[in-house]
């Protein structure tokens, strides 16, 4: 979802970014118990977005404009406010 609201956003921010791909990494944890039970609940702890860009706008550009990619992606903002999310930017 971030890499599709990434690339549909580009012409409306004047964002000049020629490919791109993303990666995904999580970290998971035991959070508890379920209820009623001694089986262990796990979820994540944190996601990392690494963002491959061909581009030339620096990472404060890319930092704003992720904030309206953000935005836009209805999967990315259903993730729990307790899951610590950080981006990366890498040049192709």
């Amino acid at each position: 979802c971030k890499l599709i609201s990434l690339l549909e956003l580009r012409t409306k921010f004047e964002m000049e970014i020629s490919e791109a791909y993303v990666e995904v990494y999580g970290e998971t944890g035991r959070i508890g118990i379920v209820e009623g039970t001694r089986f262990p609940v796990s979820a994540f702890k944190t996601v990392e977005y690494v963002f491959y860009l061909k581009t030339d706008h620096s990472d404060e550009e890319l930092k704003d404009y992720l904030r309206f990619v953000n935005a836009a992606c209805t999967m990315g903002n259903s993730i729990s406010d307790k899951i610590e999310q950080n981006y990366r930017f890498v040049r192709i």
